[in-house]
């Protein structure tokens, strides 16, 4: 989203108030990855505690400065390995 201000006799307010509703946006995105990183979070800690209830939980640390795609992905990534090894234990178990 491009939004281009005109400085010259525009008040300080009104510009404001044109970057207000971009602002509003980007900090409901912000909270939205967080909000997804955490779940994220959340079931591959739970898959760990299924895989091996004694041991201690990875340490999965979400900072709100990094809150990128390759973050998201990293995740999903760990979850999807931990997701497949779930599964492996669970088929050679029942056989």
């Amino acid at each position: 989203m491009v939004l281009q201000l005109e400085n010259r006799g525009c008040p300080l307010k009104e510009q404001l108030a044109q970057l207000k509703p971009i602002l509003d946006e980007m900090s409901k995105k912000k909270d939205e990855r967080l909000r997804v990183l955490q779940e994220i979070r959340s079931q591959i800690q739970s898959i760990q505690r299924e895989i091996c209830p004694s041991a201690p939980l990875m340490e999965i640390p979400i900072h709100e400065k990094d809150l990128t795609q390759r973050k998201l992905e990293e995740l999903q990534t760990q979850l999807q390995i931990l997701h497949k090894e779930k599964v492996w234990r669970i088929f050679r178990y029942e056989h």
